[in-house]
């Protein structure tokens, strides 16, 4: 009855791990998210004078998600970069990603009551990115999502529950890329080009763009410029795993051919 009980339990602790670790992951598109609402209201209510204008606790939400999104996706474009993960919780120690994640939650907290209210959809501003270009900024999201949860959420989620560090396995990561899908098709595909199109829209009509404009649209395109080098370096490991298999077949066929010379 005692091993049945305690089987039950860490049943139900993995579960729930599985289901807090994902959910916690997806803070950070779900806060990009928030962000573009937040800077789409904005612009709306420059040229909108009847509008009603954010909140200081949406404003300042909406400073907080852009500072922390922004440092997010540099760590995890220095991560494709380099090739190793520069993680916060080994560096900096668990507190810091305790920090973080907490710091996020507040940025949301402050900004969701206006955000949720805000529909947005690039068509409606006349401009969209190319096809291209969209589908470097979802591998981009994705990976910097894929930092997020290694850096901070899992870290906090492992010693929460467990006590100490749990390792990675399959379904973690595949629950994790279908919530994410799943969130890009519902709202982030039509929403997600904002922050840039907010700014090259100010421009064009020859209005000054806040250094906060100037920064969402420097963080689309950080996000872009990481799905770049993510793919980038796919190719170049595809290109070396051929290189390394041709090579075997070479070494293999040269050491029959010896084999045969010496019979």
């Amino acid at each position: 009855m005692a091993m049945a009980f305690q089987k039950w339990l860490q049943n139900f602790k993995n579960l729930f791990h599985l289901l807090t670790l994902t959910l916690l992951s997806l803070s950070l598109p779900l806060s990009f998210l928030l962000f573009c609402r937040l800077d789409r209201s904005l612009y709306l209510h420059a040229f909108l004078p009847l509008s009603t204008p954010l909140s200081s606790l949406a404003s300042a939400g909406r400073v907080i998600l852009l500072a922390l999104i922004s440092v997010i996706a540099i760590a995890a474009l220095l991560d494709s970069l380099l090739g190793r993960s520069v993680v916060l919780a080994k560096s900096c120690g668990l507190s810091a990603a305790w920090l973080v994640l907490c710091a996020l939650q507040v940025g949301v907290a402050l900004g969701i009551g206006e955000g949720v209210a805000v529909a947005i959809d690039a068509e409606s501003l006349g401009l969209r990115r190319s096809l291209w270009c969209r589908g470097m900024f979802f591998l981009g999201l994705h990976t910097a999502m894929i930092h997020w949860s290694k850096s901070a959420v899992k870290p906090v989620v492992d010693d929460t529950i467990f006590g100490a560090p749990v390792e990675e396995n399959w379904w973690g990561r595949v629950a994790m890329a279908v919530s994410f899908g799943a969130l890009w098709w519902w709202r982030l595909r039509d929403e997600a080009e904002s922050p840039a199109i907010v700014a090259e829209s100010m421009m064009e009509l020859l209005t000054h763009p806040t250094m906060a404009d100037f920064a969402g649209w420097a963080l689309y395109y950080l996000i872009v410029a990481t799905g770049f080098v993510k793919i980038l370096r796919s190719v170049v490991w595809f290109r070396e795993f051929l290189l390394r298999k041709r090579k075997e077949e070479n070494s293999s066929q040269f050491c029959q051919s010896m084999r045969i010379e010496v019979v």
